[in-house]
């Protein structure tokens, strides 16, 4: 489904964000947003909506074909 691609595309995004940052910065990732004393990054509401985007892909899926799951493989 485009959504579940979609998903895991992003969340995949904020992933390798996260992991070239932590290696390029000494100190570890930075987190440059700051709202309401909570510190973040900006790969971190990637990784976020793309979880979302893929969990919501993957139910979406299932609901449309629920019929078939319980066919035998």
């Amino acid at each position: 489904s485009r959504v579940v691609s979609l998903g895991a595309g992003i969340a995949a995004g904020g992933a390798l964000a996260t992991l070239t940052a932590g290696i390029a910065w000494p100190g570890g990732v930075p987190d440059p947003l700051v709202h309401g004393g909570i510190a973040f990054n900006l790969a971190d509401p990637a990784i976020a909506l793309g979880d979302a985007l893929l969990i919501g892909g993957a139910l979406m899926h299932a609901f449309r074909n629920r019929g078939r799951l319980r066919e035998s493989v």
